[in-house]
C-alpha cells in the first residue's frame, strides 16, 4: 500500500546546519523539496574532490589482480594515520599516474625515433646542428615518383633512398624559410648513439611508476571511506544551499515525511532544537508529493517485475502490485499448465505412432 505522507517546513540554525542535515540525512525519513537550485563555490569544490577521488580510485583498480611487490620502496607512504591523509593519497596517486602516462608517451615518441633511426640511416643529429650554425639547412621529405620528376632540375634536392613506394629526399638550402610543397619530415632531436640508453632507462621509470601504484593500491580503501563521506558532504551541501536563508541566521525547507516516521521526526528534532510545522498537502501539492510503497512480504515478490515495467504509482493513485501478482500468478500457472499438457500428448502421441507404424513416426517428425 502506498504510505500517507506528511508535509513538513523544517527550519535550521545556520550555525550548525551542516552537522544537523547530516543528522537528518542519517535519519532517512524526510524526502526535500529545495526551493532553489543549490549554488554555492563549496559545492563545486567538493564535486572537483569527488571527481579526483574517482579518478584516483579507478587508477588503483587496474591493480586490483596484481601481487603487492615485495620490496615495498615505498614504506613510508603509510597515508592513513596522516591528518588529511586520503588528500595525500589520493594526490600522490594522480602524480605517480601522470608521470607513468608522461613516461609512456615518452616510450612511444623515443620508439618513433629509432624507427626514424631505421628509415633514414644513422644520421648524426649534431653534424646537422653544426651545418645549421654555418647557414645551411637541410629539410627531408618523402615524395612519390610522378611528383618528384617535376622537381629533377633543381640541383639543391638530393635522393639519399626509398621507403615503401616513396623518395627520401634531402633539400640542402641557405634560406631557413624555403620549403617543398609536400610534409616535411621532422629531424629527431635525440642523438642514435644515446637513444637506446634513454629508452632503457624510461622503461625502468614506467615499471618503477608501476610498482609505486601497486604499492598504493592496498590503501586504496582508505580513498573509498573518503569518497563515500565527500558523496554525504555534497548531498547535504545541495540540500543546503537549496533552502532559503534568513539573514544568515537560519535556513527551511520544505519536504514529506511518512506518517508512520512522524514521531521519530520530532524526537529528533526536539533533541537538535529544530524548528518545524507538519501539515497534509495541499492539492496542489499532490502531484510532487513522493510515492512511498509499504507492502506485506508475500506482495514483496512481485515488486522488481512491477519496477522493470514501470508500473511505479503516483502519490495519488492505487498500488495494483497485489492485483498484479495474483493474476499473474493464475497467468503463469495457465501457461505452464498448457505447455505441461501439450508435451504428455506430444509424448503419447509419438509413443503410438511408434509402436503402430515406424514410417508415420518419420512423417510426422518430418512436418513438424
Amino acid at each position: 500500500m502506498i504510505a500517507k505522507m506528511k508535509k513538513i517546513t523544517l527550519f535550521m540554525s545556520e550555525h550548525d546546519v551542516e552537522a544537523d542535515l547530516t543528522v537528518l540525512g542519517n535519519l532517512g525519513v524526510m524526502h526535500i523539496k529545495p526551493y532553489q537550485t543549490a549554488e554555492d563555490e563549496s559545492i563545486n569544490r567538493i564535486y572537483a574532490h569527488i571527481q579526483h577521488m574517482e579518478e584516483a580510485i579507478s587508477i588503483l583498480e587496474r591493480y586490483d589482480n596484481y601481487p603487492l611487490p615485495r620490496h615495498n620502496h615505498n614504506a613510508e607512504l603509510k597515508f592513513s594515520d596522516k591528518p588529511k591523509g586520503e588528500i595525500a593519497l589520493m594526490e600522490q596517486v594522480l602524480h605517480t599516474e601522470e608521470v607513468r602516462n608522461q613516461k609512456i608517451e615518452l616510450a612511444n615518441k623515443l620508439q618513433n625515433i629509432k624507427q626514424w633511426y631505421n628509415d633514414w640511416g644513422s644520421v648524426s643529429i649534431s653534424e646537422i646542428k653544426k651545418l645549421k650554425e654555418q647557414g645551411i639547412y637541410l629539410k627531408l621529405y618523402l615524395i612519390i615518383d610522378d611528383a618528384l620528376l617535376k622537381l629533377a632540375s633543381r640541383n639543391d634536392i638530393v635522393v639519399v633512398g626509398k621507403l615503401d613506394n616513396k623518395n627520401q629526399v634531402v633539400l640542402i638550402t641557405e634560406n631557413s624559410n624555403e620549403k617543398l610543397d609536400f610534409d616535411e619530415i621532422e629531424i629527431p632531436t635525440y642523438r642514435f648513439s644515446t637513444l637506446e640508453d634513454i629508452i632503457k632507462q624510461t622503461n625502468l621509470e614506467i615499471e618503477e611508476a608501476e610498482k609505486q601504484l601497486q604499492t598504493l593500491h592496498a590503501q586504496s580503501s582508505l580513498l573509498k571511506f573518503a569518497l563515500e563521506e565527500w558523496v554525504s558532504r555534497h548531498a547535504v551541501r545541495n540540500v543546503q544551499y537549496g533552502g532559503i536563508d534568513i539573514d544568515n541566521q537560519f535556513r527551511y525547507w520544505k519536504g514529506y515525511i511518512p506518517e508512520q516516521s512522524i514521531n521519530d521526526f520530532i524526537s529528533k528534532a526536539d533533541k537538535h532544537n529544530w524548528g518545524y510545522l507538519i501539515q497534509d498537502p495541499t492539492e496542489e501539492e499532490l502531484d510532487e508529493v513522493p510515492t512511498l510503497i509499504s507492502s506485506p512480504k508475500w506482495v514483496k515478490r512481485i515488486r522488481p517485475v512491477m519496477n522493470f515495467m514501470g508500473l511505479v504509482p503516483g502519490y495519488n493513485e492505487m498500488d495494483v502490485s497485489k492485483v498484479f501478482l495474483i493474476f499473474f500468478t493464475f497467468f503463469t500457472g495457465i501457461l505452464v499448465g498448457d505447455a505441461g499438457y501439450g508435451f504428455i500428448f506430444l509424448i503419447l502421441t509419438l509413443f503410438i505412432h511408434s509402436r503402430k507404424n515406424t514410417t508415420a513416426l518419420n512423417f510426422f517428425i518430418t512436418c513438424n
